[in-house]
């Protein structure tokens, strides 16, 4: 079961003990840079990598999300986004967008998905905010569909939103994710796609059948 990633970019500041002077803390601000999409990134990518690997021709691969946020989901909710994450922003991902990648690499399917060229939806971060950025980033399972598109494997999802937070809310996003996939990828897979909201763990029932 593979954890869901985050496509967003989230604002918080860290409180972090400066130095000491004459036996009084100083505190200053640090602002939390988003480096941890990068990682998550590269870990479901490489993940759904070797499983595929390791399939013989009469297996698929099965995915778990919980907690997911819509496939695609803009990649920065507020401007100050840009200042705290200044090496790994939306101006980043524009300019990497605009050259051509290998297939089969975060390059490269991050790029499929700040293009966009089938105009899938995009998503806000929260449900009442409106999308400041047009480009988006992919959620998990998302991103192991497009790989497994890609190598012309069979996927199988199952992806719980909770119905809260994050809500599969954008207009016109009435397409599985694994529809999604093939529609940035321009290609076709065998797969299925389970999507429920609910509360996870309370979801776990469905889990177990599925």
């Amino acid at each position: 079961m593979f954890g869901q990633m985050n496509a967003s970019g989230y604002t918080a500041t860290w409180k972090t003990t400066s130095e000491r002077i004459e036996g009084t803390r100083y505190y200053t601000d640090m602002p939390r840079l988003n480096y941890g999409t990068l990682l998550e990134n590269i870990v479901v990518l490489e993940a759904t990598r070797i499983c595929h690997d390791d399939e013989t021709p009469d297996q698929s691969l099965a995915f778990a999300s919980a907690f997911a946020m819509p496939p695609l989901t803009q990649c920065w909710c507020i401007p100050n986004e840009e200042t705290n994450n200044p090496l790994f922003n939306n101006a980043f991902l524009t300019q990497l967008a605009a050259h051509r990648h290998k297939p089969q690499t975060i390059q490269g399917l991050w790029s499929l998905c700040i293009n966009n060229i089938p105009r899938v939806p995009v998503a806000s971060f929260h449900g009442d905010q409106a999308i400041l950025y047009t480009t988006a980033g992919p959620n998990g399972a998302l991103l192991a569909s497009m790989l497994t598109v890609q190598r012309g494997r069979e996927i199988h999802l199952w992806i719980n939103d909770d119905g809260g937070r994050y809500r599969h809310d954008a207009k016109g996003s009435d397409r599985s994710t694994l529809d999604q996939a093939r529609l940035l990828v321009g290609g076709q897979t065998a797969g299925t796609a389970y999507e429920l909201c609910g509360t996870f763990p309370n979801t776990v029932n469905s889990l177990r059948k599925w």
